[in-house]
């Protein structure tokens, strides 16, 4: 996990069964391609894969560190080891980038980061499309929940801010329109902006069920959860909840959740991030955890 920025990529894999085995299939998408999301536009029958970075690195920005006994040598948790070129740092093709495919198994297209429309009055402060977690309506209509940044250093105070905005686009192709909600600076009301009071929120996945609109988040160390009616004024909650949390096992936070819905919610996956024995130590491995929802 400490080197994601850099060698993450997207994977297609196939199982009998949601809860797996699953076996890898191929690479859709080649580094940097991080955080991938999968949705499926109904009226057109196309697949949709969002992600943070088009996946356009050349090699000479990965090279492949020697790990050994599942940790990254030189990592200090989910710091990353001294990269050998900075300039590749932050990597090319913006935090919110669309690819689609008319089948599975590819080919896949990108279509370069998501183009979003602001409004009159510009950008607001700490908004961002990173994390975005796509729904595609029946009539094409995409709703999006997109991340700013968690955390701001200002005048050398770590500063929690409000970072989970709403945009809505006619198809998945075409502009996204920033949709102003009823926290600080348009955000959605979700999450501490204090960080001393409750959970921040990050990761999100958006879904739409029997009862509503839903957004399942990464609230350290678990999960935390949004509803709404019209899937534009949202209530949240400072619980969290989710899986069966795993520190005490040695491991560390349930993040990036994804949901399987069969007319509502049935499976939750989550990504958990293993304390590992080796080199260094710490938080340096993952899994793809699937638990069903009860």
């Amino acid at each position: 996990m400490s080197t994601w920025s850099r060698l993450s990529t997207s994977v297609r894999a196939v199982a009998d069964r949601v809860e797996g085995p699953y076996t890898r299939a191929a690479t859709i998408v080649g580094t940097e391609s991080h955080n991938t999301f999968y949705a499926y536009s109904p009226i057109d029958k196309v697949h949709l894969m969002y992600t943070i970075f088009d996946g356009t690195w050349p090699a000479s920005c990965n090279p492949r560190p020697a790990c050994s006994d599942g940790t990254t040598p030189g990592g200090q948790g989910l710091h990353p080891p001294p990269l050998p070129n900075l300039t590749c740092s932050g990597g090319p093709g913006g935090r919110g980038v669309v690819h689609w495919a008319q089948s599975l198994e590819g080919p896949w297209t990108s279509v370069g980061p998501v183009r979003v429309d602001w409004g009159p009055h510009g950008q607001p402060p700490n908004s961002g499309v990173s994390n975005p977690a796509p729904l595609v309506l029946p009539n094409g209509t995409v709703l999006l929940i997109g991340r700013g940044k968690d955390v701001q250093t200002i005048n050398g105070t770590r500063v929690f801010g409000r970072n989970i905005w709403l945009f809505r686009a006619a198809s998945w192709n075409d502009t996204y329109h920033w949709v102003p909600s009823d926290g600080v600076h348009g955000s959605l009301n979700v999450g501490d902006p204090t960080g001393r009071h409750g959970p921040s929120t990050e990761d999100p996945v958006l879904y739409r069920g029997r009862r509503g609109y839903h957004i399942l988040f990464h609230s350290s160390p678990d999960l935390s959860h949004a509803w709404s009616l019209d899937g534009v004024t949202w209530k949240w909650s400072f619980n969290v909840m989710g899986p069966p949390n795993h520190i005490a096992a040695g491991g560390g936070d349930n993040e990036r959740p994804r949901v399987v819905l069969n007319g509502d919610l049935e499976w939750v996956f989550v990504g958990q991030l293993l304390a590992v024995r080796g080199v260094g130590g710490g938080q340096d491995a993952a899994r793809l955890a699937a638990f069903r929802a009860l």
